[in-house]
């Protein structure tokens, strides 16, 4: 009995080991993936392994396994245009071959970026918004400015952009309807008018303009309490306001004075004047002139034509512009009245078209007390009372300088010098087109300052200088 145990245990353990001998040799190849097989990646992202498992384990329990990772090869397959590509794992061992595959599909997800330009601009209420600048930028479309829309609503500008894949992208800018500035207002001639007693005060003119609303001369209120038959200082006051209520006040100064009235300074005044220009060395005079910030009155002519310009820049510079002659030919001119006045006229156009204003103010060719005009009898007389009629001022001198002459600075300077102090006010006979005069007026106009003088331009309101009318 025990025999036949022996035995029966002898075949159940060789059973067991038989079966245990094909059950551990028994193996296969576990291979998969770690993460998805399937990856969607925004456009531009890095995309990073999440790796692999490469084993050879028995079949049935997965033990006495060996890592076969080494035997695995990567291998990539990229389909451009539809940005996406294929990661191939291939493993190839003991005669076996098995493939995984990865998806990696990039889409595109970002908003394109809309960049304003910064601007801190007001923009006037009645005025249309004028666009400051933007940029639009696409990660994948790259530069997409052409294709923004821009719509005004609500006192903001929006931008609207969309990339090819739909994404989609909305910004605003703020207008910024402001006007706080105040209206500018230009006083011809100055802020400061010098006037004879008992003379007819007559303004000069004046001008506004507003940042928004442009010119606004019509609107300027003028307040003026002159008396002309009293001397003393008197305030003009001209006011504008713009149609956002901003408002603005300048002051003009007249002073009412006779010879022994109280007036600036030392109570004398020189106008300094020059006739026959525009010319060759009218602009170093006017920087000598801007140097100082002194005013000067020129009787222009048209013997140069190519300085005509220089007439506006006089004008720009505060200067008088008045006319003297355009032909300079006192042969025609002192031939008739009526040549005259188109000789004049002719002059005073070209004023107009460098300055836009007519001059009131003339000089006779050779002056009032000239005799070269003496081959037309009683000529100056007659141009002299018709002029006056048609509302004109004529000006000549009682300081000649004689600078054309004299070609020395100094002996022109002295000229001058000598004679100021004869008179209240001292309108002085200078040629812009003359180079000496480039340092004679620096050095008048150095000693006037010094001595007390006030510096002015003729207006219609100057003291008339008259000289004796010789025809």
């Amino acid at each position: 009995m025990k025999k036949k145990y022996i035995i029966m245990l002898s075949f159940l353990l060789g059973i067991i080991f038989f079966i245990s001998i094909i059950f551990i040799n028994d193996k296969k190849i576990f291979f998969s993936l770690k993460g998805k097989s399937f990856i969607e990646l925004n456009y531009g992202s890095d995309y990073y392994e999440d790796g692999f498992e490469a084993k050879y384990c028995n079949k049935y329990l997965k033990l006495f396994c060996k890592d076969i990772s080494d035997k695995v090869r990567i291998s990539k397959r990229e389909i451009k245009e539809k940005n996406k590509y294929f990661i191939n794992y291939n493993l190839i061992y003991k005669n076996i071959n098995k493939v995984l595959t990865r998806e990696i599909q990039y889409i595109d997800k970002e908003s394109p970026v809309i960049k304003l330009t910064d601007s801190n601009i007001s923009i006037c209420p009645n005025q249309e918004y004028i666009e400051e600048g933007y940029k639009a930028i696409d990660n994948v479309d790259g530069d997409l400015t052409d294709k923004v829309k821009t719509t005004i609503k609500d006192n903001k500008v929006y931008y609207t952009v969309s990339d090819k894949a739909g994404n989609k992208r909305v910004v605003y800018r703020d207008i910024n309807y402001k006007d706080d500035e105040k209206p500018t207002i230009s006083l011809v001639g100055g802020n400061k008018s010098y006037i004879f007693v008992n003379q007819e005060y007559v303004d000069r003119g004046f001008s506004a303009n507003d940042n928004c609303d442009g010119d606004i001369t019509s609107k300027v209120e003028v307040h003026n309490n002159v008396n002309t038959s009293k001397t003393g200082e008197y305030d003009i006051n001209y006011t504008v306001t713009d149609t956002m209520g901003n408002k603005s006040v300048v002051t003009r100064k007249v002073v009412v004075y006779n010879d022994a009235s109280t007036v600036p300074k030392n109570g004398k005044f020189i106008y300094l004047t020059f006739d026959d220009g525009p010319g060759s060395y009218t602009e170093s005079i006017l920087n000598v002139l801007n140097k100082y910030n002194v005013k000067a009155t020129f009787f222009v002519t048209n013997q140069f034509s190519k300085y005509q310009y220089l007439i506006k820049k006089e004008y720009e510079s505060g200067h008088s512009i008045a006319v003297h002659t355009y032909s300079h030919n006192y042969g025609n001119i002192y031939s008739s009245l009526e040549n005259y006045i188109n000789d004049f006229n002719n002059m005073n156009q070209i004023i107009f078209e460098q300055t836009g204003m007519y001059s009131k103010i003339f000089r006779f060719p050779g002056g009032s007390s000239n005799t070269i005009s003496k081959f037309n009898k009683g000529i100056v007389t007659e141009i002299a009372n018709e002029m006056t009629k048609l509302g004109y001022y004529y000006f000549d001198w009682n300081i000649d300088s004689t600078d054309t002459i004299a070609k020395d600075s100094n002996v022109i300077y002295n000229n001058v010098i000598k004679e100021v102090e004869k008179h209240n006010n001292s309108v002085v006979l200078l040629h812009d087109i003359k180079k000496a005069n480039i340092e004679s007026v620096e050095k008048i106009i150095t000693y006037g300052l010094n001595n007390g003088y006030t510096f002015l331009p003729l207006t219609e309101n100057s003291p008339q200088v008259h000289h004796h009318i010789n025809n």
